[in-house]
């Protein structure tokens, strides 16, 4: 019977400790790379989609500026605005609680969908990397997450 329990505790001890240990192990890869607002130089995003209208917008952190351009039935509107600091620190701090920055470079479904939506994000980064983010008909899980960000953060649906 003592035998017993001693093995007992001992595979508790075991079994925590091995918690203990993953969860180290995901805190420090969920902090490991994250961006910080002087990290990135740019964020383009084009979206668009058969019979949709095609959006541009150029998220500018170094000179503070958001551009977008947006064609719909030959019709062209451009805009411009300023971008606030808080706005960009909300901005990558919810970008890397929801993981756009370890996004998949693809998403699209198994089959061909042809009249679908699209969304393209490049992301220049200040150490001269790039990130490019391709969604068709597919998108990453937190997109939805990021997409109330985007307007939250810049007032326009980005995404």
């Amino acid at each position: 019977m003592k035998k017993e329990h001693k093995i007992s505790k001992r595979i508790i001890v075991i079994v925590i400790s091995s918690l203990c240990i993953i969860l180290v192990v995901i805190l420090f890869l969920h902090f490991k790379d994250r961006k910080d607002v002087n990290d990135i130089e740019k964020i383009e995003v084009t979206t668009g989609g058969y019979l949709l209208s095609t959006a541009n917008y150029t998220i500018d952190f170094i000179s503070d500026e958001i551009h977008y351009l947006i064609e719909d039935k030959g019709m062209v509107k451009t805009d411009s605005a300023r971008l606030d600091e808080n706005d960009k620190e909300f901005f990558v701090s919810k970008a890397n609680l929801y993981g756009m920055f370890h996004w998949k470079e693809s998403y699209k479904p198994d089959e061909d969908i042809y009249d679908g939506k699209y969304t393209e994000i490049y992301i220049t980064y200040t150490d001269g990397s790039s990130q490019e983010i391709l969604c068709s008909n597919d998108y990453p899980a937190t997109y939805e997450k990021m997409q109330e960000v985007f307007y939250e953060a810049f007032g326009y649906n980005v995404l």
